[in-house]
């Protein structure tokens, strides 16, 4: 695992250096949600020198109640579609974007495995949202492995959105 987490750093340092770079020429600013990511996302985009222009923070929502408490996902909202659900993820996205007042957001929520949900088919089914000034993307992405693979693709795949949400 040790090979492919370096192989995971060297593409998340240039995607997150390359999207940094877009936000910064552009003048946007970025904010993030992260439930199944568990802050993965925000500690690749403050490796990267310069993060401070464009990075105003993140919140790690791991549980409903911290999603609700914090970003301001409805609990009804939780309850009908269930915390890994477009619905959710979005107002996640929504959420932090407001608080922060950014340009753009990111938002993860999933199931790493193998405890915490029922059912073990759900293992490494992740959402992700992108939201922009104008638009909000939703990706629905099953990661294969162990819980630290899946971490890690999902955080790749939710920089991997913006960048192409920034054109």
């Amino acid at each position: 695992m040790s090979e492919n987490y370096s192989v995971y750093q060297k593409r998340m340092r240039h995607l997150v250096t390359d999207t940094g770079n877009r936000l910064r020429m552009m003048g946007k600013t970025l904010s993030v949600a992260e439930s199944v990511t568990g802050g993965t996302v925000c500690s690749a985009i403050v490796s990267v020198p310069g993060a401070s222009e464009f990075f105003m923070g993140g919140v790690v929502a791991y549980s409903n109640s911290t999603k609700q408490s914090i970003l301001g996902v409805p609990p009804e909202m939780i309850r009908k579609y269930g915390p890994v659900s477009p619905e959710v993820v979005s107002a996640m996205a929504s959420g932090i974007k407001r608080i922060m007042g950014t340009d753009y957001s990111v938002a993860t929520s999933g199931i790493a495995g193998p405890a915490g949900d029922s059912s073990r088919a759900r293992i490494g089914l992740c959402m992700i949202c992108v939201a922009g000034t104008d638009n909000i993307t939703v990706i629905g992405r099953r990661y294969c492995g162990q819980r630290r693979r899946i971490i890690m693709e999902c955080s790749l795949e939710a920089i991997r959105s913006l960048r192409l949400l920034l054109g």
